[in-house]
């Protein structure tokens, strides 16, 4: 029998399970979107790889969250934008009623050794050594549910899901949807006192230098939060051996009523 995910998926039909949603509203969360529409384009890029030898590997997505994605079947349509040699770049777009609801631009390189490079030398702690934490529930099923947490001392916040994303599950599509956290992750009004209701980001960018290790994916984030209601949300990401990327959200600030 194979591992329950939390989205099934059928031609380009993506279809989520209710873990997939957010903290509010019937929508689906910022995070499983972004694994759906980088999994979408993880996925035709495999397909398409004519170099199995030296294959694309996820060099950087661009998310724009467009309106709530909603929590049940999506079609998910990939284009090519260019193929080449070493780069092949796509476009995959959500749609449900007759209405774009997110996409995305991605692209993917071929590696090529460069002698002398220095790599980076600091090595993060064992997220199993970290502090546990836990995320407040909505009262309904929502991602949060999947998620395990840890907080280690070096300052590190480290995510993994009890499940996978979806069959195949793909490296880029794991730390889009772990960077999605970041900006909910020691947000700078605190939650015991929030000054802003909601959050959402409309958009998320991810970059990788080589694809993650997961089931952990870490990260430290700097946010800026302002009166004028506009937020920003800049993240570095880590595996058990070392960054291996970063990430940025753009958010709007709701504020209490």
């Amino acid at each position: 029998m194979s591992e329950p995910t939390i989205f099934s998926i059928d031609g380009d039909i993506w279809t989520p399970e209710l873990a997939a949603a957010g903290f509010n509203g019937p929508g689906m969360h910022g995070g499983a979107v972004g694994a759906m529409l980088t999994g979408a384009c993880e996925l035709k890029a495999k397909e398409l790889d004519p170099n199995l030898a030296n294959p694309y590997l996820p060099l950087t997505i661009s998310i724009f969250l467009l309106r709530p994605v909603p929590r049940r079947a999506n079609q998910v349509r990939v284009e090519v934008l260019r193929q080449g040699n070493r780069g092949l770049f796509l476009r995959a777009e959500v749609w449900a009623d007759d209405k774009l609801q997110a996409c995305a631009q991605a692209a993917f390189a071929r590696a090529e050794t460069t002698p002398g490079m220095p790599e980076p030398d600091f090595v993060p702690m064992d997220p199993d050594s970290g502090k546990p934490g836990k995320l407040t529930s909505p009262g309904l099923p929502w991602l949060g549910d999947a998620a395990v947490v840890r907080f280690t001392e070096d300052k590190l916040s480290w995510y993994r899901y009890d499940r996978p994303l979806f069959p195949g599950e793909t490296p880029m599509a794991l730390a889009v949807s772990v960077a999605d956290w970041s900006s909910g992750t020691w947000r700078p009004d605190g939650w015991r006192e929030p000054k802003a209701k909601q959050f959402p980001n409309v958009e998320l960018g991810v970059r990788l230098a080589r694809p993650p290790q997961g089931p952990w994916i870490g990260f430290r984030n700097r946010q800026h939060w302002r009166q004028n209601g506009l937020a920003t949300c800049e993240t570095e990401l880590f595996d058990r051996q070392g960054a291996f990327g970063a990430a940025s959200q753009s958010m709007l600030l709701t504020p209490i009523d």
